[in-house]
């Protein structure tokens, strides 16, 4: 049995439910019994309901009145959407940073980034890329801002655990270099894309090894892959009349 030790159940819960959909385990339109899952965690149902809740409102669990709680549709165009909104809400909160950060934050976070390129495991990646993204968040974000973003704090952990080693530390290794250049020279605009390309991509790996894997279905006959899993490369947007961006084209 898979017991829980964490200082608060339900954000152990809501990881535990995502890893089950990254791997497969857990498939759309599932049933989640309620009772059942905090038996097999060693927790009360109070913090599994706490949990729920949260996936509900993050679009990944839905609810059938008298029926309980199912998983929402888990495909390719919601991990695409999910990473579409994290781009925008991370690209908001780094335009914000490069003109706000000092010297010094941004000499931490050089060094982070650096320390990327020298990582084996998701493990290490993980951390450090949490580590990055506060530093970001804390210098650019309002509270609203971080509000929104802690929505997403389970998810991408998640998606990193299904992607092999070497890929992910390339892909946010470049991520991140490219984020990182554009606040060196105080470039609102180009941080801001970076981080919208770099979140457009990730979803684009996550995507294609789930894909790989069979936890999604493969790419609809006669229409290639999004990405080459080996070679991940940043999806480009086209800007807006107001400045701002839009959904790439991207085939479906």
């Amino acid at each position: 049995m898979a017991r829980l030790n964490r200082e608060k159940t339900s954000d152990a819960v809501v990881s535990h439910i995502l890893g089950l959909l990254f791997e497969g385990e857990l498939r759309s339109h599932d049933r989640l019994d309620l009772t059942q899952l905090a038996e097999s965690l060693g927790v009360s149902t109070v913090p599994v309901r706490e949990a729920l809740l949260v996936l509900e409102r993050d679009g990944v669990v839905m609810t059938h009145y008298h029926r309980g709680y199912f998983v929402a549709p888990f495909d390719a165009t919601t991990i695409r959407d999910h990473f579409d909104l994290y781009g925008e809400l991370a690209g908001a909160a780094v335009r914000k940073a490069v003109t706000t950060m000092d010297d010094a934050t941004l000499r931490v976070i050089g060094e982070k980034v650096r320390e990327l390129d020298r990582m084996s495991s998701t493990g290490d990646l993980e951390r450090a890329s949490q580590q990055i993204l506060w530093l970001l968040n804390h210098a650019g974000a309002s509270v609203r801002l971080k509000a929104l973003l802690r929505s997403f704090d389970a998810f991408v952990p998640a998606s990193l655990r299904i992607v092999p080693d070497h890929l992910a530390v390339k892909t946010f290794g470049r991520g991140f270099r490219e984020v990182f250049r554009a606040i060196q020279v105080r470039d609102p605009k180009r941080a801001e894309q970076a981080m919208i390309d770099h979140c457009l991509a990730w979803g684009e790996v996550v995507v294609s090894v789930l894909q790989d894997r069979g936890t999604l279905p493969p790419p609809s006959a006669g229409m290639s892959a999004n990405v080459d899993v080996d070679v991940p490369a940043p999806v480009k947007r086209a800007p807006r009349a107001n400045g701002r961006n839009v959904q790439p084209s991207i085939p479906r």
